[in-house]
């Protein structure tokens, strides 16, 4: 076992442009459902794939002795993605689970995938063409690892009490933060800061960070 796991979901139209670019082999990996497809198309071979696949283009994909395959009802109160994440934590203790080709497509897709990130979080991540999305704790202060001028913004969930940023071109001081826009597009100084006491906050991060495994 690696000590990062990568899932790749089941968007109906995938970013290949950013996918080639992600060097895999830094990443045990997994499928939920049309995914299987896109590991295909990569040239991938994931551990296992999981889902109800009643978007799986190629059905062949499910035969054979490998990979695992772990098929789900088509009618159920979990989606794909979340069943996947909670196996792949059930087998391993990964330092990070990180999802891709999890964004865009259809919205409500999108917005579930998001709060997975919520749910699994901060061990699951999504990273897009765009960067990186992961949870805040709070009651910690996060300093971010990337190069001054980052854009970078706070995407509460529910209302957040003392929301603080520091060394940044938005600075914040123990704000109580609605789902709104305040915290929209802030740029990083050198040695950014946040944190928050009391709520629930994504962060997104513009890029990558230095040793996150994608190319140019």
């Amino acid at each position: 076992m690696k000590k990062d796991a990568a899932l790749i979901a089941g968007r109906e139209s995938p970013d290949y442009s950013f996918l080639k670019r992600v060097l895999w082999d830094r990443f045990d990996i997994y499928a939920a459902d049309h995914g299987a497809d896109v590991c295909q198309k990569l040239h991938l071979e994931p551990l296992a794939l999981i889902g109800d696949f009643d978007s799986l283009r190629d059905s062949s994909l499910l035969e054979g002795k490998k990979p695992l395959v772990i098929r789900l009802p088509v009618e159920k109160d979990i989606s794909d993605l979340f069943y996947a994440l909670e196996y792949i934590r059930s087998i391993d203790s990964y330092e990070t689970i990180t999802l891709f080709n999890a964004d865009g497509g259809r919205t409500d897709h999108f917005y579930f995938n998001l709060r997975a990130v919520e749910r699994f979080g901060p061990q699951v991540r999504m990273a897009t063409s765009h960067g990186l999305v992961s949870l805040l704790n709070p009651g910690e202060t996060l300093r971010l690892s990337v190069l001054k001028e980052t854009l970078f913004s706070l995407l509460p969930l529910e209302r957040s009490y003392g929301v603080t940023i520091k060394d940044a071109r938005y600075p914040l001081d123990s704000v109580i933060l609605d789902p709104d826009t305040l915290s929209l597009s802030n740029v990083s100084g050198e040695k950014t800061e946040i944190s928050y006491t009391e709520g629930r906050i994504l962060l997104f991060i513009s890029g990558f960070p230095e040793d996150f495994p994608v190319k140019g």
